[in-house]
């Protein structure tokens, strides 16, 4: 099965380096702060690749912290507030960027298709572990997210793009908290 894995890292990095290559010569100079996988579910074999600009990355997030202001002045009045307030005073997380490839201006520029991945949900022929294990479908999936990401910052990949400070780069994997793999192009220090 190992060769599954090999195979779907080869071709997620091919597709990736084809993604911003792509990306970098169609919005040529944009400000790119996000580079992510989205994965609604290794079972059905489908990966895209998305971009957010800087732009739209700063727009998202001033629209949730409107948004959480809004509520909060909404929900928090009365007598009763100190009930609510654990809840209300950390519901939306707020956080200087956004994550969440929904958002992104690019998201799904490019699609990643994974047959053998289908293939294996469908067989259900593959390791099952504990309760409290990581699926391992969903793990290799992962995993395979992770090295491609590794290499392409080994390789330079992300030069032909215009990188915000910082430019993120990470992965989702349906419903489940996004996550952020490489944190790069950081302001040099004086």
């Amino acid at each position: 099965m190992s060769d599954i894995w090999e195979a779907s890292d080869r071709e997620l990095h091919k597709a990736s380096v084809a993604a911003i290559q792509r990306f970098a010569r169609e919005h040529l100079g944009v400000a790119v702060r996000c580079c992510f996988f989205d994965c609604d579910s290794p079972q059905y074999g489908h990966l895209s690749i998305s971009f957010d600009t800087a732009a739209n990355n700063a727009r998202v997030v001033k629209d949730l912290e409107r948004y959480a202001i809004e509520k909060r002045a909404e929900y928090l009045r009365g007598k009763l507030t100190w009930q609510w307030a654990k809840h209300q005073l950390g519901t939306p997380v707020l956080s200087p960027f956004n994550t969440n490839g929904g958002d992104f201006e690019f998201r799904e520029f490019a699609e990643v298709k994974f047959p053998a991945w289908v293939e294996l949900a469908e067989k259900g022929d593959y390791p099952k572990g504990a309760a409290h294990e990581d699926d391992y479908l969903e793990s290799n999936a992962r995993l395979v997210m992770w090295r491609v990401v590794e290499q392409l910052v080994a390789e330079n990949a992300f030069a032909p793009l215009a990188l915000a400070s910082p430019f993120l780069v990470g992965y989702s994997l349906h419903d489940q908290e996004e996550v952020i793999l490489r944190l790069l192009n950081w302001p040099s220090r004086t």
